[in-house]
C-alpha cells in the first residue's frame, strides 16, 4: 500500500471534522438520578402554580394593628384593599343587681370604650353597624349562695351563658364567645331569675365587644 501523503491525511481529517459538525444534535445523555430529581421539581413546580390559581390569600385585619397572617377563603374582606372602622366597647356595671321574677336585661353605669357609639349603655345591647366576625367576652361579681344565671343574645337567640351554682363564697364568673353579625344586628346581656349580681367599685361586672374582619 502506497503512503499516504501529507496533504492527503491533512484534508481526511479536514473532511471527518466536517461530517462530525454536520450531524444534528438531539439530545444530552442525563444521568437517570438528575433526570428523576428535575422531573420531581418540575412536577412542585407546577402544583404550586395549581394551588395558588385555585385558592385566594387574604389578610386578616385587627383593628388597631397591622395585617396578622392570612386566611383562605372568600368569606372575610381583605384589608390591604380597606380598612373598617374600628368596632370596640367595654362597658362597667358597678352597681348590684337583684332578679327575682322573669328576666331582666342588664344595663351598664358607664362605657370605658365605645369608638363607633355602637353600644347603648343605658338599654345593655350592642348594634352592628359594619357586618363581620365578634368577638363578646363579660364576666360578673356574684355570692354562690344564690344563684347567678346570664345570657347573651343575638337578636333574641342565646348564643352563650354562664351559671354560678349555690355555696358560700364571692365567684367571679367569665364567658365568651364569636358571632357573625349582619347590619342592625343586637347583642345583649340578660340575667334570669333568681339571680343576684353583687356589686363592685373594680371593673369585675363588664361586658367588652370588639370586631374581628369585615365580611364581603
Amino acid at each position: 500500500m502506497a503512503k499516504l501523503s501529507h496533504q492527503t491525511l491533512i484534508l481526511a481529517t479536514v473532511i471527518s471534522t466536517m461530517a462530525l459538525l454536520s450531524e444534528p444534535c438531539n439530545s444530552i445523555a442525563i444521568p437517570v438520578r438528575t433526570r428523576s430529581r428535575l422531573q420531581g421539581a418540575n412536577r412542585n413546580q407546577e402544583e404550586a402554580r395549581s394551588h395558588h390559581a385555585n385558592s385566594q390569600e387574604i389578610q386578616v385585619f385587627v383593628p388597631g394593628g397591622a395585617p396578622q397572617g392570612s386566611i383562605h377563603g372568600p368569606m372575610l374582606q381583605d384589608s390591604s384593599d380597606h380598612q373598617p372602622p374600628v368596632t370596640a366597647f367595654s362597658a362597667h356595671r358597678y352597681n348590684g343587681l337583684s332578679v327575682t321574677t322573669g328576666v331582666t336585661n342588664i344595663t351598664y353605669d358607664k362605657e370605658e370604650i365605645d369608638l363607633t357609639n355602637t353600644f347603648e349603655h343605658t338599654k345593655g345591647y350592642f348594634q352592628c353597624q359594619v357586618p363581620g366576625l365578634y368577638y363578646f367576652s363579660f364576666s360578673f361579681w356574684a355570692r354562690t349562695s344564690t344563684p347567678l344565671k346570664i345570657g347573651l343574645q343575638h337578636n333574641g337567640q342565646t348564643k352563650a351563658a354562664l351559671f354560678v351554682g349555690r355555696g358560700s363564697l364571692l365567684e367571679q364568673a367569665s364567658q365568651n364567645t364569636i358571632l357573625l353579625l349582619k347590619e342592625r344586628d343586637r347583642v345583649w346581656l340578660e340575667a334570669y331569675a333568681p339571680s343576684i349580681i353583687t356589686p363592685s367599685t373594680s371593673p369585675i361586672n363588664i361586658f367588652n365587644g370588639y370586631l374581628i374582619n369585615t365580611i364581603k
